[in-house]
């Protein structure tokens, strides 16, 4: 959202940001100083099947906040709205009371990434983000796959979000006795730490001397299997969890070679950062990771779940220095090529004009872009 608000701002288009009542302002957003508007920002999807009365207080609730959102949205009078996230309907639904065109930017799969169920039923909530909707964006080719079942392939768009990476933070690795190791994300069983875990077991007890340093805030009770499994393996000394960070630039940076073990990666930003720092990336066949790397060019690909195969890939690349040094200028190369801040809004400023009929410019265009980011509640 950040970077497509600063990629938008920066050919002309007047961003608004509408964020959750209770989401605290990070200092990204607060840097872009994008007027922000607040509303209560209901989901339509959640952890656990609902029940009818459970389902029915939900969508009570969804038709409150639109009505709450719409009044908000009509004081800017937009052009276009965009719903971030395929986790909501709010804006959706306000954008057709007010009249004004809505593009819908799916970023997740839904069960498969995060264990999340659409309320009202895969079926009937993915008809609907196409109804409501000019355009539909996915932001990979495996997102896109996932739904095209139920989207028009008229209506639907894919486009790869720009990633953005201060050129300060992209520094050549440090060879050392130890090889290191990162894996960046949020700590949960979809991520699959726990290979990477396995996999640097594997390698210490065949002599290769490595560190894993494990990145990210995320569910504790997972945290807390990963540190028991660190204990079981006796790795205590060989893993590093780091919970909390403002920028994960300098674990890159530490690094020599940065994992991804996800079973279902929507889009993976993690491996684009890794790229543009220069490391090379070996990730989880699955999802959009295999869009993303190539075997042997910007990094390797292992078979999902398989800490053996992850601990094989790994060691090829301890094994050969050279390779891992042209791997590493080529995912940086073909990263910064790839997934750059203008063609992204360039592409995504004619998505937004393709939705309106091409009847505004970026010198009159208006755009609140919504997204929530605080976990549902269930209940009241």
């Amino acid at each position: 959202m950040i970077e497509g608000v600063k990629g938008l701002r920066a050919l002309g288009v007047d961003c608004h940001m509408v964020l959750p009542w209770n989401l605290p302002v990070a200092s990204p957003w607060l840097e872009l100083e994008a007027p922000r508007i607040y509303a209560p920002v209901e989901w339509w999807s959640y952890p656990a099947d609902l029940s009818l009365a459970m389902r029915t207080r939900l969508m009570a609730r969804v038709a409150s906040s639109t009505a709450i959102l719409a009044r908000r949205l009509r004081a800017i009078a937009p052009d276009l709205i965009i719903t971030n996230t395929s986790v909501t309907p709010v804006a959706a639904l306000a954008a057709r009371l007010l009249g004004v065109p809505h593009i819908w930017y799916i970023h997740e799969f839904g069960r498969e990434d995060h264990g999340l169920n659409f309320a009202l039923g895969r079926t009937l909530s993915v008809r609907a983000i196409a109804a409501l909707s000019a355009r539909v964006i996915v932001n990979s080719r495996a997102v896109g796959a996932h739904f095209a079942d139920l989207l028009s392939e008229a209506k639907t768009r894919l486009l790869y979000s720009g990633v953005e990476v201060p050129a300060a933070a992209a520094v050549e690795p440090r060879e050392g006795k130890t090889f290191r190791l990162v894996i960046v994300g949020s700590l949960s069983p979809g991520k699959r730490q726990e290979d990477a875990i396995r996999a640097l077991s594997l390698l210490m007890r065949k002599g290769v001397a490595s560190h894993l340093t494990i990145v990210g805030p995320g569910d504790d009770g997972y945290a807390a299997d990963l540190r028991r499994l660190t204990a079981e393996l006796g790795l205590e000394a060989a893993v590093s969890f780091v919970s909390e960070t403002d920028t994960p630039y300098p674990y890159y940076a530490s690094a020599q070679l940065s994992l991804i073990c996800s079973r279902h990666e929507a889009f993976g930003r993690v491996t684009i950062e890794a790229m543009k720092m220069g490391r090379p990336v070996v990730g989880a066949r699955s999802g959009a990771t295999v869009e993303i790397i190539r075997d042997g060019f910007n990094g390797f690909l292992y078979e999902p779940c398989d800490p053996a195969d992850l601990a094989q890939k790994i060691e090829t690349v301890i094994r050969d220095p050279a390779l891992r040094l042209a791997m590493g200028r080529n995912a940086r190369q073909w990263a910064n090529e790839t997934f750059d801040m203008q063609i992204y809004a360039t592409a995504l400023q004619a998505i937004l004009r393709e939705a309106m009929g091409k009847r505004a410019n970026a010198e009159t265009m208006k755009l609140p872009i919504a997204t929530p980011s605080i976990p549902p509640v269930i209940g009241g």
